[in-house]
């Protein structure tokens, strides 16, 4: 049998079913659900020991039990599994457990006010918030404890571990105590950014604490090195075993999903990384995702040399959906073909985009869309990156040919430096807006960006850059500015033009407002630091492209971009496929995997009707021809990895090597040499 590490085909059954309708989980066969499984080319599944609702599915002398599961489906699932050639590890769930919240409520997280909290899903109701710093911490690892010594798995996931500055502050008497116990004063009921950076170290210390006993309880029976999380918190990623995060696209964002898995990877720094993703088509709606959607959310896991974890959900009365598991087993198949390519590789990359963990999470999300904007561009520009993060403490920078800094509220002065020092010594950094307002105490900095010295908002709410490279735009329309002053050694790229009117309720010019006939100095400029070069845009550049989507903008902010750094290594394809870059025996492996969306509708009334959210899917594949791989080194071979009768022409183009790639209909790989 495969070890959990090389079990990259995976699936989880959330039971999460509560007690209110007799026929819950009626028609539970394990023997089935093994059976199914083994079909869809499944090898690992992750099995519920306890759910939401506190239900436990082992043996128990403490715990509550789902009145209509078998006495012990948690064990027979595990037997099961192995005399099939699946590897069952487990499931438990910390801070939802809706039993003990009933029973306890003293054991609730609250607010400042007192009042308790809870889960609000979209149906409006849901599960409350327990404390494990409560006494329910205590009875957690009597559970655990239970759990872990009566049973053989290779891992464990620990779910809902959730506290967070920024959504989920808890002010119980027991967070209150070890908050005076740290700093000696009371806990704020107001946070601001210094505040919510005092409570994002107080929490990582009570992680650290509580981690710590989960894994001596794990090692005290045998199972240490084992411990999975996806805690949506937390700016110390050391301490549990391996990683895993849950991405969906919904029908919204297809971007996001690339950017988790990256960000993901990142923090395992080289341990076992998983991704899981729902077989839903919107949340949790027993519906089923078509086969082409799902084949292209694995194909994004595999081709960053990650496992999938596909999450189900049981009918109500226990029994699968055999259309879910007809188009899991559709997926696995077609996107297994790459595992063999991928598996051992390491992300190939020129680019790093910064992440700060810490600023997400005391900002209020501030700068995210620029992030995400970011790589957005680089990824419809087809270009090598990776994430470089907080969490490396900037010790990867010279990995990176460049780095782009999206706005980023808070740096720290190490992360500051490090920077600096990198653009000093040679290296570029692409950036916008702001950097580096507050400091790593949430405190405030001088002046608005670390790099470049711009301190005040240019006075109007509307304004638009004048390139001055050649793309198919008078202007582009951008929000809010800040007043930059060009310096005699600068490379102005575009200028500032100004609204021609701050509009409001009695002044205003037309349906919106017009650019000012006048530009009023530079918005884009290369600037020398050191023996490096600093491409600054002066406004949120990267977040206005991910809300607009103009072609203009992106084909501006590319130019800007090859006017500081050369890709080594890159692919000339439509927007819509990505190109995953990974590198194993002196071998380059670019996936290329087609995201052909269907006609989108957001079915408003005519014109200027409200605009609901759209739901956009992949609901088909066609064949994308002309798709080229480019080098400035000599392309020595090349070999299509999964269509594998399939022609690669090596052609020169002036002082380029290229490979010109048959049409790939959903996707394909291939491994080149240079």
């Amino acid at each position: 049998m495969k070890t959990l590490k090389l079990a990259y085909k995976r699936i989880i059954l959330d039971y999460h079913y509560s007690e209110f309708l007799p026929e819950t989980l009626s028609a539970v066969d394990p023997a089935e659900y093994v059976k199914q499984m083994a079909e869809a080319g499944i090898e690992a599944y992750l099995v519920y020991a306890k759910d939401h609702w506190g239900n436990v599915y082992h043996k128990t002398k403490i715990s509550h039990k789902h009145p209509n599961a078998p006495e012990d489906l948690f064990g027979m699932q595990l037997e099961l599994c192995r005399a099939n050639g699946i590897i069952p590890y487990a499931y438990t769930t910390v801070c939802w457990d809706e039993h003990s919240a009933r029973a306890h409520p003293e054991w609730r997280a609250c607010g400042p006010d007192w009042l308790l909290m809870e889960k609000a899903p979209p149906q409006g109701s849901g599960w409350h918030y327990l404390c494990a710093n409560s006494p329910y911490g205590d009875f957690f690892l009597q559970q655990l404890e239970e759990l872990v010594a009566g049973y053989d798995f290779p891992a464990l996931f620990l779910d809902i571990y959730h506290y967070d500055a920024g959504t989920c502050v808890c002010y119980c008497e027991h967070c209150r105590r070890k908050w005076r116990q740290m700093y000696g004063d009371d806990m704020p009921e107001r946070m601001g950014v210094p505040e919510k950076v005092r409570y994002a170290r107080f929490r990582d210390g009570f992680y650290r604490e509580f981690y710590g006993q989960v894994n001596s309880l794990l090692s005290a029976h045998g199972k240490s090195d084992c411990l999975v999380t996806h805690n949506h918190g937390g700016t110390d990623p050391t301490l549990p075993s391996f990683i895993g995060k849950e991405t969906e696209p919904f029908g919204l964002d297809y971007v996001i999903p690339q950017m988790v898995i990256k960000e993901t990877r990142n923090r395992a720094a080289g341990r076992e990384t998983e991704i899981y993703f729902g077989r839903f088509n919107q949340f949790w709606d027993f519906t089923v995702k078509s086969k082409q959607l799902l084949q292209w959310e694995t194909v994004n896991v595999f081709a960053h040399d990650c496992a999938a974890t596909i999450i189900d959900q049981p009918l109500l009365d226990g029994r699968l959906d055999k259309h879910a598991y007809a188009a899991i087993g559709a997926a696995y198949a077609e996107a297994g073909k790459l595992v063999k390519w991928t598996q051992g590789s390491l992300p190939y990359s020129e680019i790093g985009v910064y992440f700060d963990h810490l600023s997400y999470e005391v900002s209020a999300s501030e700068g995210h869309d620029d992030f995400v904007g970011a790589c957005k561009v680089l990824t419809e520009c087809h270009l090598p990156f990776d994430l470089v993060t907080d969490f490396d403490h900037a010790s990867k920078l010279d990995e990176f040919d460049a780095i782009v800094l999206p706005h980023t509220p808070l740096v720290g002065s190490k992360t500051r430096e490090a920077i600096r020092q990198y653009v000093e010594n040679g290296g570029v950094v692409i950036c916008d807006y702001m950097a580096g307002i507050w400091n790593e105490a949430g405190g405030p900095s001088k002046g608005r960006h670390f790099l470049v010295d711009v301190f005040n908002h240019i006075p109007r709410k509307d304004n638009f850059i004048k390139p001055l490279l050649p793309v198919d735009a008078t202007h582009l329309r951008t929000g809010l500015m800040l007043a930059l002053t060009a310096k005699a050694d600068d490379e102005v790229l575009g200028l500032c033009v100004p609204g021609a009117l701050n509009r409001n309720q009695q002044a205003w010019v037309s349906h919106n407002t017009p650019p000012a006939t006048e530009a009023d100095g530079p918005a884009v400029v290369i600037r020398k630091l050191g023996k490096g070069r600093v491409l600054y845009f002066n406004t949120n550049i990267f977040s206005e492209y991910l809300n607009t989507n103009l072609k203009s903008l992106r084909d501006f902010i590319r130019l800007c971009i090859e006017k500081v750094y050369k890709a080594r290594l890159w692919a000339k394809a439509p927007s819509i496929v990505d190109a995953i870059y990974q590198k194993k025996d002196g071998d380059v492996i670019v996936t290329l995997n087609c995201c052909t969306l269907d006609r989108g509708s957001n079915a408003s009334s005519m014109l200027y009707g409200t605009v609901p959210p759209l739901h956009m899917n992949i609901n088909e594949t066609y064949p994308i021809a002309g798709i080229r791989l480019y080098s400035r080194q000599e392309i020595r071979q090349a070999e299509m990895l999964i269509e594998k009768g399939s022609p690669c022409r090596i052609g020169r183009e002036d002082d380029l090597w290229y490979v010109e790639l048959p049409a790939i209909e959903g996707y394909d790989a291939v491994k080149i040499k240079v």
